[in-house]
């Protein structure tokens, strides 16, 4: 196996490291990526702001993608000082690497080479692959050779994106999503959360809304998810306005389409776990089961027991006579978001309401006669709530 190792303190990781890494890939001569987080660099100051587990947290949360790159912790189970040939000796004994091993570094740590530790001797056990900064002269004074990789390192220092978070500069835009949330959530550099993000996560858990945007993203295909993440921001708006908990309705929202991509099958066989009888019309068109589907696995896999999520996740497709505000909310908002390509008029007019109920009513009934304009068999608990909503009289469209 052949070895590359990209040391660092990663404080925190971003583009400019993940663009090293990604040149090193594209040389196509090494098998695996070994990202090691420093306990304490020789030629830094002492890591402030994010513990090692912050930052192999962040760490792992940004090679999300990357199978062949991985992190070792040696430097992190050594702690004090760390020695990149104490670390090289260690990689060697323990992975027996072929070949020597790649070290992965930008030009500019060249320049300062010859105050490593042991510096001759390294240079004898390992290629030296090197990103280009703006620093040419290390390159040009170096006294080793030097595999030059096929990137330019993007040009990022990790001191400079934690000024900006302490000083309220933005900075998103300098690290991966991902590890962008983990310092939000964690309060890293001195950084405070989005009001945006309390606003629709509220007390939800972060890290399992992020992990559900992700997994709905390779799920779904690029327009059902911008759907679902439309119906999420318009339920919280809708229930933040009707009084009601907005950050439960995002998750709803989020959620209710979770399935629809799922293989016939697979949708029977979760449905049925709900207890509930297959209807005539989800038998005839089983894909109409999703909803249900979506709530059984939120529920079981997830760990999501909020039943009103559930309920109104479960009873979105269809409507009901039993329907929560919850639910209410998100029927609505799958109807009448604005992505979608029929245009309801309530997607203007909804704010206008002063009572869910009354909206809720209105939306209803307007998807009734879409579907009996269409001559569109109608569900029987769609037929139990209109009977509802009219007082059993028969409603003509109008």
């Amino acid at each position: 196996m052949k070895l590359a190792v990209y040391g660092g303190s990663f404080n925190p990781f971003h583009y400019g490291h993940r663009s090293l890494v990604e040149g090193v890939l594209r040389l196509g001569r090494y098998d695996r990526i070994l990202v090691i987080p420093t306990y304490q660099s020789p030629l830094k100051e002492p890591h402030g702001g994010a513990s090692w587990e912050d930052r192999l947290d962040m760490l792992n949360a940004a090679l999300v993608g990357y199978p062949s790159v991985t992190v070792d912790l040696c430097e992190i189970r050594r702690g004090g000082i760390s020695y990149t040939i104490d670390t090289i000796r260690d990689i060697e004994a323990r992975y027996q690497p072929e070949g020597p091993i790649g070290l992965v570094m930008g030009d500019d740590a060249l320049l300062g080479f010859h105050r490593w530790k042991e510096a001759s001797l390294l240079a004898e056990k390992v290629e030296f692959l090197v990103g280009r900064r703006e620093i040419t002269e290390g390159t040009q004074n170096f006294p080793y050779s030097v595999r030059m990789l096929p990137t330019e390192v993007v040009p990022i220092a990790s001191r400079d994106i934690r000024e900006r978070i302490a000083s309220g500069k933005s900075w998103k835009h300098l690290v991966p999503c991902r590890v962008a949330s983990i310092i939000e959530q964690r309060g890293l550099y001195g950084a405070s959360s989005l009001q945006e993000r309390s606003r629709y996560y509220g007390n939800l858990d972060e890290t399992l809304l992020d992990f559900l945007e992700d997994l709905l993203r390779s799920w779904l295909d690029g327009e059902r998810y911008v759907h679902s993440k439309n119906v999420a921001l318009l339920a919280s708006e809708m229930a933040a306005h009707f009084g009601l908990d907005a950050p439960r309705a995002y998750l709803a929202g989020l959620s209710h389409d979770m399935c629809k991509a799922f293989s016939t099958d697979r949708l029977i066989s979760l449905a049925q776990e709900d207890g509930f009888p297959v209807g005539v019309l989800e038998q005839k068109k089983p894909p109409l089961l999703h909803g249900r589907a979506a709530a059984v696995l939120l529920s079981k896999t997830f760990a999501i027991t909020d039943e009103e999520v559930l309920d109104a996740i479960r009873s979105h497709t269809f409507g009901n006579p039993r329907m929560g505000p919850l639910a209410q909310v998100l029927y609505i908002a799958d109807k009448i978001e604005p992505s979608r390509p029929f245009v309801s008029p309530f997607s203007k007019s909804w704010r206008s309401f002063s009572h869910l109920e009354d909206l809720f009513r209105s939306v209803f009934l307007e998807n009734i006669q879409y579907l009996q304009q269409k001559n569109h068999m109608i569900h029987e608990d769609s037929m139990e709530l209109l009977a509802q909503l009219t007082g059993g009289k028969t409603y003509v469209p109008h």
